[in-house]
Parts: structure tokens; sequence; C-alpha cells
């Protein structure tokens, strides 16, 4: 910065320093940065910074063989510089990072990433859905935060239950245990009642009634539990009472599984998902795999945890493959998505916008959102327009334009979307093989035993 002249101030008298009325305040220096060049480091993270290489242009003087020159194309942080740049009347030019990380200081002492190249003066600002963090705010210097989301999980969408026994899916075991002891069970009962009744009236001999065999009872029982009526006829009142009463459970127990059983069938039962940081350790179990961006704040607020979810999330973490967890950018966390059994933890808008884009209904979003976090702009340390930046931000966020440039990036996604699923049919389905699979087992094995049993009846006839 060049030194102009402010005045003169003679000593030998009391009155202040005479000021040149060209002399202009400090705080609007950077009012009007004159056509200045701002070199920018981004890495290529649309919704927020979309950008392409540029090629077949030399590099410019200064510039380290390690950077790549980059060209802005569209997303929120483009949008706050093109603004940025109208109102501060300056120019910029995009380089980012051959490691394309966000990065921060490094236990050895070096800073990587895009906070880096800012860092070591390389840069003069990195916008680039940038997280506010402490560690980072030691090495460079932050504007206000002009965007705060929340961060998610992101899985793929829970696959349907198999359906082979759902028939069993209105009750549970010990319901089912029940009901059959309970049917086994009232055959004997009913030959007890039966064998001890006494004559119909005192003094009166009368022939004993006939002798029901017990698999004839049981049998029988077994036609109410299904709703298929009684072919026996009882004339004496303790047996007329066990018949009452059984008749009046089958009914209750029918009238359960019909109902529980349409709406099992009717509505579609899917697995467990992941909705918060206490279902990543079973999730873990089941084979899936933890994941986030390498160097970036949120592996950085698991690492340094000293207790509580944020340690035990940090040990269910790859670490012996770091490249299995650790990922470079948010697009191989949704193509690990949908590849294996995966779980992303990733910014909000950041992953709505990329799961809109492969189709919303492959992934799952945990309920439970955590750690807010604000985006600002890296400045290097004592950067003497962060001032300005920060009263131009003010302006935008309170007119409302940050939030409308964010919403015009997932329109763009909605818009492609929904005219790709216009003519999609809706509405119920009709039952289909899958829903009845469970009776044509239940048949299969009926025959099988069937079967068995004949073949039984063959051997000893034969011996």
């Amino acid at each position: 910065m060049l030194l102009h002249r402010a005045g003169t101030w003679n000593t030998e008298t009391a009155a202040p320093p005479t000021t040149p009325s060209s002399f202009t305040p400090f705080e609007d220096l950077y009012r009007d940065f004159g056509g200045r060049e701002l070199v920018v480091a981004a890495n290529d993270n649309w919704p927020f910074f979309g950008v392409e290489e540029v090629e077949g242009e030399e590099e410019v003087e200064g510039e380290e063989g390690g950077e790549r020159r980059l060209r802005p194309t569209s997303g929120i942080d483009v949008s706050i510089m093109e603004a940025l740049k109208r109102s501060l009347n300056f120019t910029y030019r995009v380089v980012s990072p051959a490691d394309g990380k966000w990065g921060g200081p490094q236990p050895d002492g070096t800073v990587t990433g895009i906070i880096g190249l800012v860092a070591r003066r390389e840069a003069d600002i990195a916008i680039c859905e940038i997280t506010i963090t402490g560690s980072r705010e030691s090495v460079v210097d932050f504007t206000w935060p002009y965007y705060l989301e929340s961060v998610t999980l992101v899985s793929r969408a829970p696959a349907p239950k198999q359906r082979t026994f759902a028939v069993l899916w209105p009750f549970t075991l010990e319901v089912w245990l029940c009901i059959i002891l309970s049917t086994l069970a009232v055959g004997p009962v009913m030959k007890g009642v039966l064998h001890r009744t006494p004559p119909t009236a005192p003094g009166v001999s009368a022939p004993p009634p006939p002798s029901v065999p017990l698999q004839v009872l049981s049998f029988n029982f077994f036609r109410n539990l299904v709703v298929q009526g009684n072919l026996l006829q009882v004339k004496s009142w303790p047996g007329r009472f066990v018949f009452f009463f059984w008749y009046l459970f089958c009914f209750i127990v029918y009238a359960l599984y019909s109902g529980t059983l349409t709406a099992v069938l009717a509505v579609p039962a899917f697995e467990r998902p992941i909705n918060s940081l206490g279902d990543l350790s079973e999730a873990k179990e089941n084979g899936y795999t933890v994941g986030t961006i390498q160097d970036s704040s949120l592996e950085f607020i698991f690492k340094e945890a000293k207790g509580g979810i944020y340690q035990e999330v940090w040990q269910l973490f790859d670490h012996e493959d770091r490249a299995r967890s650790f990922l470079p950018h948010p697009d191989l966390g949704f193509d690990k998505i949908q590849s294996e059994k995966f779980v992303f933890v990733n910014p909000e808008l950041n992953s709505k916008i990329r799961a809109a884009q492969r189709g919303r209904d492959e992934f799952y979003f945990g309920r439970q959102t955590f750690y807010p976090q604000g985006y600002g702009i890296a400045c290097y340390s004592g950067a003497p327009f962060l001032g300005v930046f920060n009263q131009m931000l003010g302006r935008m966020i309170s007119a409302g334009l940050v939030n409308k440039w964010a919403q015009d990036e997932v329109q763009k996604v909605s818009r492609t979307t929904s005219s790709s699923r216009k003519g999609v049919a809706g509405g119920p389905s009709a039952i289909t093989l899958e829903h009845l699979q469970a009776a044509f087992f239940i048949l299969l094995i009926g025959f099988l035993l069937s079967l068995l049993a004949l073949l039984l009846e063959i051997i000893v006839t034969k011996i």
C-alpha cells in the first residue's frame, strides 16, 4: 500500500493537524478495488462453487505448478463472489490445490488444502462451503458466517423385508407358541370333561355317551380355530362351556390376526433405517462403513472429541484403510452408498441436492441432524478488506439473497427430477405372488408331510 501525505502538525501550537480534503478513511479504502485481480481458492463443489478446468491457457506468473486454474460456473458461493465483484470493482481468478482438499492446520505444522493456499498467501481468499472452526481461525481470518446448516447421515434407502413368512408377522413368537399350546391342550381337556360327565339325572340309568377319539376332538378344535365350524354335538353342560369359551377365544384370535395381516400386506415393511449417530454402532455391526470428507471440519470434530458420542463415532471409521472412510469429494460418498453398505456423514444441503440428482428415492436421510455449522470466506491474516467483505455479506444476508441463491440451485435439480418422473403412475398395486408365497409354502409343507406319512405307512405295512 502506498503512503499519502495526510497533513502537517506544528508542535509549537495547540491546534490539531490539518488534513487535506482528499484523505480517505481506512475503512473506505477497499470499497473500490480499482479493478484489482483477487486470487480465489476453491474446489469443485456444486451447489456452492461449481467450476470447470481452464484448458489451453498459460499459467499465471507466480502460480505454482501444483495449482489448477478453474473457471466458475454456478453455485451459491459463485453468486456471492459475483455480487462482491460488481459492488467492490475487482476481478478474480480461481485456483484449486492439487490435493483437492478443504484442509487446515496439521499436527506437523503444515496447512493443507484451500486453507493452506490462503494461509501461505498464495491466494487472497477462499470460498467453497468452508466451515468456520477454531483450528482454521488460527491460520486465517474468517468473515461473518453467510450460511448456516446442520450435518445429516445419508445411507441407501431401506430395502423391503422379505415376505416369505409374512403370514407369521401379525403375532410375536410368544403369541404363536401360546396359540399352539392352547390348541394342543384343549383336545385332552375336552376328552377329560366328557369322560367325567355324570348321568343326566340322579338315579336315572342311561347309556354312556359315545366315546369320541382324542384325535377327532383335537381336529375339530383346530377347525374352530381356522373358522371351519364344528362337527361334534355335545349335550353335557361342562362340554358346552368348553366349546363356548373356545369359540370366543378363536373369534378374538381370528379378528386380530386377519386385521393385522391385511395391514402387514398393504403397508410395505422395510429394514430398520439409520436415523442418528447412536444407530451407527449397530450399522457397523451389520457391515456398513462410516465415512465423511477427508481433512474437513467433520473429520476434525470427531478426531478431536475427548468423549461422548463424537468420540464413539470416531472409533467407527476405518482407520486401517483410510481411503474407505475418508473421501476427497462428496460425489464419491454417494457412489459408495449406491454400490455398497455405506453411511455418509455430510452437510444437509449438499447431500439433498446430490441425492436429487441421482434419484431421491434411492437414499435415506437420518431424521436427526447434528453439528450446526456456519460457512465463511477465509481471508489471509490481517486482510485489510475483511471489514468491507463483512459489511457486504451482512447486506446480502439481510436482503435474503443468500437463501434465494440457495433455492435457485435447488430448483435447478427439482425441475430436472420432476420432468424425468413425469408420467410415473401411482396408486395401490394388485396382490402379487410375493404377498401370497407364504400360503404356497405352507401348502407345500403339508404335501411333503403327507408324502412322508404315506411312506412310513407303506414301510410299516410291509414289516
